[in-house]
């Protein structure tokens, strides 16, 4: 049994026990089941393949707060058959969730947070069942609150961390600690001084050295009942096995702010030395889950990675509207051929036609620049959908995709139109904020 198959069962017990863990508070829930017919699911330029899927899922939001537990946890998940045989079945969607319980109220609790995805195998190339692989990121440890006056604490942390790839040999297992002296400067500002060190210790050892990651910055955060303002500054120095070491900048900044007062604007962004499976955490944290691949490439290497997020929600009188964008950049000192440059888009409207049925267009734009050859990966998806619900726990959802991948490698140019029927039972199906396509 391979470390994938032993860490990815961490993620079932919060899907069956999340529902149960929340009886008494709002939990978001839904079981989809569908059909999907592709006219190219080989994403090919020409002798186009036809196929037809049929899928079940779980859709899964909690947010929970009580006087021991808290708990965030979001999942998309779906199995997938094809019919026509091209692929081979499979699991797919994301988890991203995060428990903490408090063992001693204020003193002493327990984290566990569990991160699951698809990424491409190879990004050059385009998404399909061949090129991509489950990822899973395990962590748990404790956090001590050690009071040092009336205002001032010492927080110590301790994580275990596994990562498990499912194709590629990345596989790894990290032991962290943390110490932070934290200040309350008010009811609703911190001030810290952090220090982390990371002890990363690959599983094929004879492929990648083992790597000490050091971080020290200074953070400040102000939160209120709608808005929240952190910034991060420091410096990082990554120490490899019988190499020299790198370094570099710690700058992050997060803001949340009520636009009106239905509208909220989320503005993320940041330079650090980050791993993959930091990269992966912060995307699914920033965008959230979907059915689809992860923009993050599996790596060895602590790399350079640039990052910013824009989001802009609004909730109208008969719907909805969202737009979001993103940029990246990720330098590597050793695998540079996976420097790359990133950049997405996502447009969504919601319109409420009568009190039942609900319709949605919406829209996706992605782009890969490669650095080391100038190749780019292309990818524009456009989305019209129909929700009827049927009853308030039964609903029946219609979508047409129309899917366009262009690149400076004519491998990359295809066009494939996509159309779903399904059919949920829950409380959380709506027709989502983001487009999102499969093959």
């Amino acid at each position: 049994m391979n470390r994938l198959a032993r860490a990815t069962p961490w993620a079932l017990p919060w899907i069956l026990a999340a529902p149960l863990a929340s009886a008494d508070e709002t939990a978001n829930w839904a079981l989809v089941t569908g059909v999907e017919r592709s006219d190219n699911i080989t994403r090919v330029t020409t002798d186009e393949t036809s196929e037809t899927t049929a899928l079940v899922g779980l859709v899964l939001g909690i947010d929970t707060v009580r006087p021991r537990l808290v708990a965030d946890i979001s999942a998309d998940l779906q199995y997938r058959e094809y019919l026509n045989h091209t692929y081979e079945n499979e699991l797919l969607g994301g988890l991203d969730g995060t428990v903490t319980y408090q063992l001693v109220p204020e003193r002493l609790a327990w984290v566990i947070e569990d991160n699951f995805a698809q990424i491409a195998v190879d990004g050059r190339l385009v998404d399909t069942p061949d090129n991509r692989q489950n990822v899973n990121y395990f962590t748990t440890g404790p956090d001590i609150t050690l009071p040092l006056g009336a205002r001032t604490a010492l927080q110590v942390l301790g994580r275990y961390s596994d990562v498990s790839y499912e194709e590629t040999p990345e596989d790894n297992e990290v032991m962290e600690g943390s110490l932070a002296l934290v200040r309350q400067v008010s009811t609703a500002t911190t001030v810290s001084l952090v220090g982390t060190r990371e002890e990363i210790r690959y599983d094929r050892n004879a492929l990648y050295a083992d790597k000490d990651l050091t971080r020290a910055f200074l953070r400040l955060v102000t939160e209120s009942r709608r808005a929240s303002f952190s910034v991060d500054l420091g410096y990082s120095v990554v120490d490899v096995a019988q190499q020299d070491s790198e370094d570099g900048p710690i700058a992050s900044l997060n803001i949340t702010l009520p636009v009106a007062a239905r509208s909220r604007l989320t503005i993320e962004a940041g330079t650090e030395l980050a791993t993959t499976e930091d990269v992966l955490r912060r995307d699914q944290d920033a965008t959230g889950v979907d059915i689809g691949i992860e923009d993050v490439l599996a790596s060895a290497d602590v790399f350079q990675s640039d990052y910013a997020y824009l989001s802009w929600d609004t909730e109208l009188p008969r719907g909805s509207f969202g737009v979001a964008v993103n940029a990246g950049r990720e330098t590597h000192d050793v695998e540079v051929s996976r420097d790359r440059e990133i950049y997405g888009a996502n447009i969504g409207i919601t319109r409420s036609l009568s009190p039942r049925v609900e319709a949605r267009i919406a829209g996706r734009y992605e782009m890969d620049r490669f650095l080391s050859n100038d190749q780019e990966v292309d990818e524009l998806t456009a989305s019209i959908g129909l929700l009827w619900r049927v009853s308030r726990e039964f609903s029946i959802s219609l979508r047409y995709d129309h899917i366009r991948g262009t690149g400076n490698d004519d491998s990359n140019d295809y066009v494939e139109n996509v159309a779903y029927v399904g059919f949920s039972v829950g409380r959380a199906l709506a027709l989502g904020s983001k487009t999102s396509s499969v093959r």
